[in-house]
């Protein structure tokens, strides 16, 4: 899949079984969202320590992006502010303070990642040093890298911290 001369790659916790047409059923009798705390799925409970523990794994995987391109940081490019209602204190002000434009660092990084897949916001975040090289988050824990060659090692950090690449 090419995009504005980059390729997409799409990064998900769902293995890659789970995309074929037979198996669709399955995956929708998988965890989607923030909201999906306290359900049960295949007769487990989805934990709040569950949940943050595969969000932390898509925050390392855009660490290990702006890492590996040399970004200082990430503009926040088409904003758009979806819910403010379940939105940590932390991270109260980044939601109503970031602007289209603004170059996150860090923390904000961070916060913004959760935001966008707790679907408190959606945005791309692209790299500063190359805004053709961006991350965006799709519904249902989908993220997706539009990107250049990255290197066999980036790779294997995504794998090894439990993600799938399509």
């Amino acid at each position: 899949m090419k995009h504005q001369g980059t390729i997409a790659k799409r990064i998900t916790k769902y293995p890659p079984q789970l995309h074929e047409k037979e198996n669709l059923l399955k995956r929708n009798q998988e965890w989607h969202s923030y909201l999906d705390i306290g359900s049960e799925f295949n007769g487990t409970v989805l934990t709040r320590e569950e949940y943050l523990r595969v969000e932390q794994n898509y925050v390392d995987a855009v660490l290990a992006f702006c890492q590996t391109l040399s970004c200082n940081g990430l503009i926040v490019n088409q904003l758009l502010r979806l819910s403010g209602d379940d939105v940590d204190s932390d991270s109260l002000l980044l939601y109503y303070s970031v602007a289209e434009g603004d170059l996150i660092k860090g923390d904000d990084i961070i916060k913004m990642v959760r935001m966008s897949l707790r679907e408190n916001l959606w945005c791309e975040l692209r790299c500063d040093v190359n805004p053709r090289e961006y991350i965006h988050f799709g519904e249902d824990f989908y993220m997706f890298f539009y990107c250049g060659d990255m290197s066999t090692e980036f790779w294997r950090k995504i794998d090894a911290l439990g993600l799938y690449v399509d």
